[in-house]
């Protein structure tokens, strides 16, 4: 079992309930297509926090633009994560790949 983070950072923190990631739509695309579990974390260096969120919970961006903004929401802090939901669900994606994989050899 295996996941992908991409980072990004920034030294003020947004004033907002989100913080903002600008990401480009062909890196959206080549995380999309990976078999692994993508999260995106953005981390503030005033507040020293990370903020994350799953590729699968973010909008398809216009594939006629270059860049998009994703809105991560404040509520889902690194120090407060889950890992142990992460954990599962990563490993239900990773399960069904693979029986996916094998059913169709």
């Amino acid at each position: 079992m295996e996941f992908l983070v991409q980072l990004k950072s920034s030294q003020r923190a947004s004033a907002k309930d989100s913080e903002a990631i600008v990401l480009r739509v062909e890196t959206y695309n080549y995380l999309w297509d990976k078999l692994q579990v993508v999260m995106l974390v953005k981390y503030c260096e005033a507040e020293n926090e990370a903020y994350w969120i799953l590729l699968k919970d973010v909008p398809a961006p216009n594939q006629a633009r270059k860049t998009f903004t994703i809105h991560i929401p404040k509520t889902n802090s690194l120090r407060t994560i889950d890992w142990n939901e992460i954990k599962n669900y990563v490993r239900d994606v990773t399960m069904g790949k693979l029986e996916w994989r094998r059913a169709n050899r």
